[in-house]
Order: C-alpha cells, then sequence, then structure tokens
C-alpha cells in the first residue's frame, strides 16, 4: 500500500501506481499486457485499441484522438441533440397510442 502497490490478477502480477509523480514518470510506457482487458473481450472485441501495441496501437491512438477530441466532436452536438429529440418525440407519440412493449428497440433497428 501507499504510492505504489502489487497484486494478483489472475496468474499475472499487477503494479498500480497511485501517486501522480510516479505516474507521470510512466507517461512513456504505452503497451498494456491484453490479460488486462480480457474481462472486456466480448464487449469491445479482440482488435480493440485496447489490445493494439507497438506502432500499430499509437498509431490508432493517434488518428483516434485526432477525430475523438473535444473539438471535434463537439462540431456534432446540436445534431445528435436534434436526432436524439426527434426519436423521443416519436416514442413518447407510440408510447401515448399504447405501443410501447418495444418502441425504442423498433426505432433504434431503424439506425
Amino acid at each position: 500500500h501507499g504510492k505504489i502497490a502489487s497484486f494478483w490478477f489472475g496468474s499475472q502480477k499487477v503494479v498500480s501506481i497511485s501517486s501522480p509523480e510516479m505516474f507521470k514518470e510512466q507517461l512513456s510506457v504505452f503497451d498494456r499486457p491484453p490479460l488486462l482487458f480480457q474481462l472486456f473481450e466480448p464487449f469491445i472485441g479482440p482488435n480493440s485499441l485496447q489490445y493494439a501495441n507497438k506502432e500499430d496501437g499509437k498509431g490508432r491512438r493517434k488518428e483516434y484522438d485526432r477525430s475523438m477530441s473535444h473539438k471535434s466532436v463537439s462540431r456534432y452536438c446540436d445534431e445528435f441533440n436534434l436526432i436524439v429529440s426527434e426519436l423521443l418525440d416519436t416514442i413518447g407519440k407510440d408510447i401515448k397510442q399504447g405501443i410501447h412493449e418495444h418502441a425504442l428497440c423498433t426505432h433504434m433497428a431503424a439506425f
């Protein structure tokens, strides 16, 4: 315990850093053991960025960071909010008409 701790994650010994200063020293470390994300593989898939290491991972991360930056994402907020508002209006009308059992699923299938 303290600024650094180790524990077993299955058969893999893992080190956890809680000190911001010590974490800054590790910023150059990019590669992560796939075992850390094994639990999430059914949800994110084996080709997810979480499993990408070395130059492949660095290149993909650079591309994703650019397209998912606050500035990039904020360009789509108004359009996204409009679509969500229209969807909620449609679902609300369906519910008022008694079509509620699978209203959301039906409209989401349209996407």
